[in-house]
């Protein structure tokens, strides 16, 4: 049973229930003036269905106000209920069912209600509208039941962070950049593009994606809780190992992105070209063409050369094309099919690298999000000037190693920072990247400054000097 904070506290639980009550008699006197203040459009219908929703939310209204009446003049009545409520959310099990609800309906009131003002499409738009005072009090009524639960719990709506400093480290650092990058957007990019001629970039995820995804996430914490509290599905969940279910997660992870990639047909765009006579067949171009032609030149016994230069461009990236081109011969969608297959392996190592961070809750939604995101891609190939897991380009294949170095990173750093083996292996990661993207080296700088702030205080200054070098040395081996 939960230990609650509130239990013993008769009147701090009585001024929250009457506060939780005055609350909710304003939110429904909200939605019933955004119910009578849409007009129906000459159908009595809708008009029918306006008087339902109203006579619903009266209805709810009613109850409140009966209660908050009875919580100032029946205080014996009202300490029945209030103990009838403790005791159904002392269970574990109801209170983490409640808050999963709670989260959930407030989510999808707020998506409901965001939708309304995108829509354009009049039949679309007339039921969000209608729907629009039921999402808006859905949502209202389940954040102040959240926070009326977490008050209970915790006494006030306090969130525990201990263990959780490098994640909001994260987070803070995170944002750090978008708000850099947005700066980006807004001034630099732009004055950028007229004159280098840059296309206009950027694949959206769209809400409803977010919200899936977010789902999946939910789905994975309340199988963890059904998993530690029933001893039922514990005994057996106990017996398999913990590995053997991360490597389950991350076989569907990866299906699932197969399924989802290689089901999108290939669009025809600046980096392919339209089925093309006599064979009727797509073939890379421009940059795509470029890398190919590296691929080819391989494959005919010419050595690697980039166009007519012998120093090759993204030696690493040539040489995974010529495996492709071996597997797959010439034929340009079975070869993408195996591209899909390696390339899939990018949301399994953001899962590990969420989960190494945070929990597999996080590494779910992390994973999901990146699965959505390529397949806006791959659909809006032929709108939007991008890269996708269909294309020959470098892009995803960049992502997908530096994922990896990061995850080696933080296992690194994070489990054993003196190890000299870790160190190279680390370097060896990047080492990889950079032989696609040179760039990537700038990386390098990440782990080694986290390295400092670990080693340097409490180890002489060697260690630091060591296991930097390794680490670069790792990184000139490959």
């Amino acid at each position: 049973m939960l230990e609650l904070s509130l239990a013993g506290n008769r009147p701090g639980l009585l001024r929250l229930w009457r506060a939780f009550l005055a609350l909710a008699i304003l939110q429904c006197l909200a939605a019933l003036g955004i119910t009578w203040s849409l007009r129906a459009v000459a159908s009595n219908t809708r008009g029918l269905i306006e008087f339902i929703i109203a006579g619903a939310v009266l209805l709810l209204l009613s109850g409140f106000i009966v209660l908050l009446v009875q919580a100032w003049t029946s205080p014996a009545l009202t300490d029945q209920r209030l103990a009838s409520l403790l005791r159904f959310v002392r269970h574990p099990n109801r209170f983490a069912f409640l808050a999963v609800l709670t989260s959930a309906l407030f989510f999808l009131g707020v998506f409901t209600a965001t939708l309304v003002p995108e829509t354009s499409e009049p039949f679309t738009r007339v039921i969000l509208e209608k729907a629009l005072p039921v999402a808006l009090l859905a949502a209202g009524l389940s954040l102040q039941t959240l926070a009326g639960l977490l008050i209970i719990r915790h006494g006030g709506l306090r969130f525990d962070l201990s263990g959780k400093r490098v994640f909001g480290s994260i987070l803070i650092l995170t944002l750090a950049f978008f708000l850099y990058w947005s700066w980006l957007l807004a001034t630099v990019i732009p004055s950028v593009s007229r004159v280098v001629g840059w296309n206009t970039m950027g694949v959206p995820i769209l809400e409803q994606q977010v919200l899936i995804a977010w789902l999946l996430g939910m789905g994975m914490l309340l199988l963890i809780h059904l998993a530690n509290i029933r001893p039922g599905v514990s005994g057996w969940v106990s017996r398999i190992k913990t590995a053997r279910i991360d490597l389950g997660i991350s076989l569907l992870i990866w299906l699932a992105a197969i399924l989802a990639w290689q089901s999108i047909p290939v669009q025809p765009n600046w980096f392919l070209t339209e089925r093309m006579y006599p064979n009727f067949e797509s073939y890379p171009s421009s940059d795509a063409s470029l890398y190919d032609r590296a691929a080819q030149s391989a494959l005919v016994g010419s050595g690697y050369r980039f166009i007519e230069d012998f120093n090759i461009r993204r030696p690493l990236h040539a040489l995974y094309l010529t495996l492709l081109h071996l597997l797959a011969g010439q034929n340009y969608e079975r070869l993408v099919f195996y591209q899909i297959i390696v390339l899939a392996i990018f949301p399994v190592i953001l899962f590990w690298l969420a989960k190494s961070l945070q929990d597999r809750v996080s590494g779910v939604i992390a994973a999901a999000l990146v699965i959505f995101r390529e397949a806006n891609a791959i659909i809006l190939s032929g709108a939007v000037t991008n890269a996708n897991a269909k294309l020959l380009m470098v892009d995803l294949p960049t992502a997908l190693l530096l994922a990896l170095f990061f995850l080696l990173a933080i296992l690194w750093l994070k489990n054993d920072p003196d190890n000299a083996l870790w160190a190279s292996v680390c370097g060896q990661a990047l080492g990889l990247a950079i032989l696609i993207r040179p760039e990537t080296m700038i990386l390098g700088a990440v782990p080694i400054f986290v390295l400092f702030t670990l080693v340097w205080r409490r180890k002489p200054g060697w260690k630091f000097l060591r296991q930097s070098a390794l680490f670069a040395f790792g990184a000139l081996l490959v």
